[in-house]
Parts: structure tokens; C-alpha cells; sequence
């Protein structure tokens, strides 16, 4: 049975597994469910123009038609065609035209024929133009029927060419409730976008998402009227455009807006170099947060070391980039990578390990294959990426117990904030960082002046961190044994000079803490014991028995692991009289 006859069919029946059809000339059914050949005869065409309205389930429609498949004079005919179901459908989404050259032919233009569908149809979210030529009505009435719609979010113009006229005259479907613009190789200039630009300041409606890519007609001037609506962007692609290091600093000096949306930036071939990354460094990561920036991509420049040394120190500063892209840039060197595997993991101290840069999840341009510093900034993501999801599993199962444990969302808001505030990624991150530059096959790593936070929230996490992620490994129990067995200062009073030793707090270690102190019993006998000092002292508690039962499944482990060799009744002794 012929292609034409099995969709007819299908369209007939409304077969619910039919959601996308191509017209073309090419059979390739990649990823659509039904094809229709587009060299066939008008009347072909009108039936399934007339059987386009029937579906119900059909969400995907690709019209792609050239000169060589069917001649100048019948292509209006053929696209009337489609317009007889387009105009009473209500179930396509997405719909595309790939190299049709669009006419008026009898003072009547294609998108007028459709034009209710933008009304009826509150389904459609996209429209997608490639490889099309328009004249002035066509790209009037594409204009002012798209301004129709209430569901439209994104417009594409792929390799469609677009002047200052066309783009005035279409100028009604850019704006309204239009989150995605795509406009990559349109021939737009610095003129067009500033048409643009001016268009959104007055209607204050601007897409969150744009696409610039590959117009070579683009300058740094281009940068200077984005700047005016960088407020509200979230994702901005000027990839392929020759804006150079001015149009970056147009682009991201912007003091007249307190904060911008931006989440994701595409800087790929612009011809920026290392002032360019002295620019982005004093601008995307900075203390006041004025962007907070998830995404970059630098790819296809001339940055060398110092562009990457200065990416990296500002990276020390910002919380929120999760994604560098610095690829295809030859004069980077190993010494560039080092600068940016010392912001992941700073060995220098523990302190410094543990306020490195944790949010940075995802790296491309280092060769990871041949590169040893490669290799350690891959093994420093995955910390990162294992931290966020650890993270984000553990707050969301705490979030529903919350939940169903509280009447309202402010309260277990008050539960998340209070109780689990201090486990975040940055934490979780530094402690696996931590672990693995200074306790993992070390002789001797922490002692009593290096730690300097309260150890009630570092090293019980130091020590969780290694039963949960390293059971067994001869160096884990060797680190564990020299915690111990060099009474290591792992508590209150790490920041003073002359810390504490650490056998005061052997009673923390051995035995189970009491309910009380004996100076809140005395406290609680005279009535004389304030609700601030009853909650430390349950904090402390809950701090102490924490500890306590560390100590006890690290000596079950370690003896466990010694058992039965001939070291093992000499090292618990030692092990145990150190404590």
C-alpha cells in the first residue's frame, strides 16, 4: 500500500500514534511517525489538506518543499491545500517550513489563509522558518496573524533572510507573551536589533530567550542595544558574530540594571580574548551577585593562561556557574588548567580546600585523556556533581517528611532553614574535597591547629564521609586510626591559637552523653535556667552523641578489619589507651 493511502487511513481513523507527519521529497522517517511525498499531485494534496482537521492527536507538522519538487505556479495550490485543515485544527504544537519561497498570488498570501489558526488552535507554541523566502505581504500577514495567538512561545528564523522592512512588518509576532527568539543567519545588522530592542523597552515584553548566532552583519554595536534588556534575559547566544572584547564589555557593563536574569551565555567565535576573560571576571562573578550566570561558553577564541587564570579567580567568588565550555582556544596550556584545578581544590590548607569553588560541574576543553591535571579536574566535578544530587535527594526526602509532619509550608520552610540549613552542596563538596586531598594515604594530616571552623560541623561530616563512600580501604582505616591515635583537635575552639588538647573530651568519645550538664541540674533546681541555655544544651547533646556514635562504628570497623592478624591485640591496645 502506498505511503499516501496508509496516511489517509491513519488520519481517518484518528490513530492516536500519529502525532508527527513530514512533507518532503525524502522518505526519512527519523523521528516522525507517518510521511507524505511531496511531489504528489494537487489533489493528493487536498486530501490531505481535508484530513489534517480530523486528527486529533497529530502534535508535529514539517512542510518542506523546493523548486525541484514542484513547480512556481502549483505551489500556491498545494499550500492552499494545507491551509484547509491547518484552519480547523486544534491539536498541532509545532509546526515548520523548511525552503518554501512564499507568494501572494491573488492578493492573497499563505498566512492569511491560516490565520485562524493561530486563534483557534490555543495549542501551538512554535513556528519554525528555514531556508524560506518571504516578500513584504507575506511577512506582513505572518506578522499579524501570529499576533493572534495566546499560546505562541517560540519563532525561528533559520537561515531565512530578514531586512529592516521585513522585520517592521512582522514586528507584532515578537512580541506578547514570546519567551524564544532563534534569528541565526538572517543577514540582521546592528540596525535590526536596535529596532528590536527599542520595540521591547516600549512594550516591556521581552523573550527570555534569544538566539544571534552566525550574522555576520553584527557588530559590538549589536552588544551596545542588548545591554538596554539584559535585565530580563535568561539565555543569550551570539555565537559566529564578530563583537570582539568591546562588545563583551557593552554587553555585560550595564550599571543602570541592579540584577539580571542571565543564566546562560554563548560567547563561541567572537573573536574575545584574554581582556575579554578580564571583563566577564570583573562583571559575571562578582560579591553583590548582580548575575548569577549557570552556563558560559567560550569556544573558538584566542584565550590563553592568563584568560583562564582570570575565569578561575572569579570562579573562588561565584556560587552559581555549573557549566565552562573554553574548547578550541590553542594557547590554553596545562598551566591555565592548573589555575582552575587549584579554584575546584585549594590543597594548600584545609581551610582553603573547603572553601574552594563546589558549584562547577561540568568542564570542556581540558584533554582528559593525556592530561594528569586533566584527570584531577574530572575528578573534582564528579565530587561536585555527587554532592548536588546527595543534596538534593536528601532535602527533598526531609521536605516531604516535613510535610507530613507540619500543617503549613512556612513551617517546615522554619524546619528546612533551621535544622538542615548547613547541609548544602558547598558543604557536602568540601568534605568530600577534603577527605580526598588530606586524609586519603597520609601519614599525618589533621592536627590541632589546622582545623579552623567548628569541628561540630566539619570533621562528623569528615568522618561520615568516609564510612559511607570508603568501607574497607586500608587508607580510610589509617586515617580513621591517626584521628584517633594523634588526638587530633576536632572540636570547639579550633580558631584560637592555643587550642584545647583533644584528651579533655575523651568523655565525648566513650560514653553516652547525659541528658543534662551538671550545671543546668543546678540551674533547673533554682529555677533559674533560660530557654536559650535549655536549647544550647540540647544542641550540644545532639552534637556529642553524634560523635559518640562515630567513635564507636569506627573502632567496630577498624577492629573488625584487624581482627584475626597478629597486629591486632597489639593496635587495640594502643588504639584504645590513646582515647
Amino acid at each position: 500500500m502506498s505511503p499516501i493511502l496508509t496516511l489517509y487511513r491513519r488520519l481517518d481513523r484518528d490513530d492516536t500514534s500519529l502525532t508527527s507527519i513530514v512533507v518532503s521529497s525524502v522518505n526519512d522517517l527519523a523521528g516522525c511517525h507517518a510521511w507524505f511525498p511531496a511531489g504528489s499531485t494537487p489533489r493528493q494534496w487536498v486530501g490531505l489538506g481535508k484530513r489534517l482537521c480530523l486528527s486529533s492527536h497529530l502534535t508535529n507538522l514539517v512542510i518542506e518543499l523546493t523548486n525541484e519538487d514542484v513547480e512556481a505556479k502549483v505551489l500556491f495550490r498545494l499550500m492552499n491545500a494545507i491551509s484547509i485543515g491547518l484552519k480547523g485544527n486544534t491539536s498541532i504544537r509545532w509546526i515548520s517550513f523548511r525552503g518554501i519561497a512564499f507568494a501572494r498570488r491573488h492578493n492573497k498570501t499563505f498566512f492569511q489563509l491560516i490565520s485562524n489558526l493561530w486563534t483557534i488552535n490555543t495549542n501551538i507554541t512554535s513556528i519554525h522558518l528555514q531556508g524560506c523566502t518571504l516578500d513584504a505581504y507575506n511577512w506582513m500577514a505572518l506578522g499579524r496573524s501570529l499576533m493572534a495567538s495566546r499560546s505562541l512561545k517560540t519563532v525561528i528564523f533559520d537561515d531565512t533572510e530578514l531586512t529592516g522592512l521585513d522585520l517592521l512588518a512582522c514586528s507584532p509576532a515578537l512580541r506578547g507573551s514570546l519567551t524564544k527568539l532563534n534569528m541565526t543567519n538572517t543577514g540582521i545588522g546592528d540596525d535590526e536589533v536596535d529596532i528590536l530592542t527599542n520595540l521591547w523597552t516600549i512594550d516591556s515584553t521581552v523573550p527570555s530567550s534569544i538566539d544571534l548566532s552566525d550574522n555576520p552583519n553584527i557588530t559590538h554595536e549589536t552588544c551596545k542595544h542588548l545591554s538596554r534588556i539584559m535585565s530580563a534575559l535568561n539565555i543569550l547566544t551570539m555565537a559566529d558574530n564578530d563583537i570582539g572584547n568591546i562588545g563583551v564589555q557593552h554587553l555585560l557593563y550595564c550599571p543602570f540594571i541592579d540584577h539580571s536574569s542571565l543564566t546562560s551565555l554563548n560567547l563561541q567565535n567572537t573573536s574575545i580574548n584574554d581582556n575579554a576573560c578580564f571583563v566577564i571576571e570583573g562583571t559575571l562573578f562578582t560579591d553583590d551577585n548582580k548575575y548569577a550566570l549557570e552556563e558560559l561558553i567560550l569556544d573558538d577564541n584566542d584565550i590563553s593562561d592568563k584568560g583562564v587564570e582570570a575565569i578561575s579567580r572569579g570562579l573562588t567568588r561565584d556560587r552559581n556557574l555549573s557549566h565552562l565550555s573554553i574548547q578550541n582556544n590553542g594557547r590554553v596550556t596545562n598551566e591555565g588548567w592548573k589555575s582552575l584545578l587549584t579554584t575546584l581544590c585549594n590543597v594548600s590548607s584545609v581551610t582553603s580546600t573547603y572553601e574552594s569553588s563546589h558549584h562547577l560541574q561540568r568542564v570542556l576543553g581540558p584533554d582528559y585523556e593525556t592530561s594528569q591535571v586533566a584527570r584531577q579536574i574530572k575528578q573534582m566535578l564528579s565530587l561536585n556533581s555527587e554532592a548536588r544530587q546527595e543534596v538534593f535527594h536528601a532535602l527533598s526526602f526531609k521536605l516531604n517528611t516535613a510535610l507530613n509532619t507540619v500543617r503549613h509550608l512556612k513551617q517546615a520552610q522554619y524546619y528546612i532553614n533551621t535544622k538542615w540549613g548547613k547541609y548544602t552542596q558547598e558543604h557536602v563538596a568540601g568534605v568530600k574535597k577534603l577527605v580526598l586531598s588530606h586524609l586519603m594515604d597520609k601519614p599525618s594530616f589533621l592536627d590541632q591547629y589546622d582545623e579552623e571552623y567548628n569541628g561540630d560541623r566539619l570533621v562528623p561530616s569528615v568522618l561520615e564521609c568516609l564510612s559511607k563512600n570508603n568501607d574497607g580501604k586500608p587508607s580510610i582505616l589509617t586515617a580513621a586510626f591517626n584521628i584517633i591515635l594523634n588526638r587530633c583537635h576536632l572540636l570547639d575552639g579550633a580558631s584560637n591559637k592555643k587550642a584545647t588538647p583533644f584528651s579533655r573530651y575523651r568523655h565525648t568519645y566513650s560514653t553516652m552523653p547525659p541528658d543534662y550538664s551538671q550545671d543546668i541540674k543546678d540551674k533547673l533546681r533554682n529555677g533559674t535556667l533560660t530557654e536559650k541555655e535549655l536549647r544550647d544544651n540540647h544542641a550540644d547533646r545532639e552534637r556529642k552523641k553524634e560523635l559518640y556514635y562515630f567513635r564507636q562504628e569506627y573502632l567496630y570497623r577498624m577492629f573488625a578489619r584487624l581482627k584475626g592478624t597478629s597486629q591486632h591485640t597489639a593496635r587495640k591496645r594502643r588504639l584504645v589507651d590513646s582515647v
